[in-house]
């Protein structure tokens, strides 16, 4: 399978292709540097009765505007379910992000890359973020991704929440839940992931800190009807100095994204 552009909408195209080229130029005057890069191993199990488990890597850079910011998230990421299952997946994620009140943070996203199966992907949506003094945040998204292993023939709509708590202390936590559903002419189907995680800030000096998060969580397969369990580790390492405020957008926008089909 593979990625049919001539069924997209042209509006379409110009949206995405707006979308994801716009940040580029005002990175680029910066240097584009990265503050962080991110490596996280999953593994569980999988339907009948198999595993799987993910490799992903992540490297983000900011740039900080009178108001909002600009975020680049590119990643790449490789899944192997079974014996006969695996994906692999490049990526790009652009967040445009406008702050209008000092506790809202909302905006577009594009998302796109290649994946070993079905070639090229792409996803538009839209992101909130709310955040409080007290450590609370809770972050919102919505979109939908065509191409790549969803085939020419269908699209998914991807939605999520995450809830953390990162306090000024060493230790906090976050829980999240996603759900992604996949259209196709003669059926929909649901693929659901959620977990907890605990998130361990580690100081390496005065001006950088590393980031520790274990997670347990579960994946449901509506067109099984299985439910089966995983754990994940991450350690996401600081390219810059500490910032004063951190940018609180997650990097993943799709159950899917880089977990293989059954």
């Amino acid at each position: 399978m593979s990625c049919n552009l001539t069924q997209v909408p042209r509006p379409m195209k110009l949206i995405a292709a707006l979308l994801i080229a716009l940040p580029f130029p005002a990175l680029a005057s910066e240097g584009l540097s990265f503050s962080s890069f991110t490596t996280r191993i999953e593994s569980g199990g999988y339907i009948d009765g198999e595993t799987f488990q993910t490799v992903s890597t992540t490297a983000r850079a900011v740039k900080p505007l009178s108001w909002g910011w600009l975020g680049l998230d590119l990643g790449l990421a490789h899944g192997q379910a079974g014996g006969a299952r695996s994906l692999t997946t490049a990526s790009a994620l652009v967040h445009l992000s406008a702050e209008p009140l000092s506790w809202l943070t909302v905006g577009p996203y594009g998302w796109i890359g290649a994946q070993s199966r079905g070639g090229g992907v792409w996803a538009l949506g839209v992101e909130a973020l709310v955040y409080s003094r007290t450590g609370w945040s809770g972050e919102l998204y919505f979109g939908e991704t065509r191409g790549g292993h969803v085939g020419a023939e269908g699209y998914s709509t991807n939605r999520g929440l995450t809830i953390s708590y990162q306090p000024d202390r060493p230790i906090g936590g976050h829980f999240f839940f996603a759900k992604d559903t996949l259209n196709h002419p003669a059926s929909d189907h649901d693929y659901y992931r959620a977990g907890l995680g605990i998130d361990a800030t580690i100081p390496l000096d005065q001006t950088h800190d590393m980031r520790v998060s274990l997670e347990l969580g579960l994946h449901h397969y509506d067109d099984r009807d299985q439910r089966e369990n995983w754990v994940g580790l991450s350690v996401s390492i600081p390219l810059g100095e500490r910032s004063v405020r951190k940018a609180g957008f997650t990097s993943r926008r799709g159950v899917l994204h880089e977990l293989p089909l059954p």
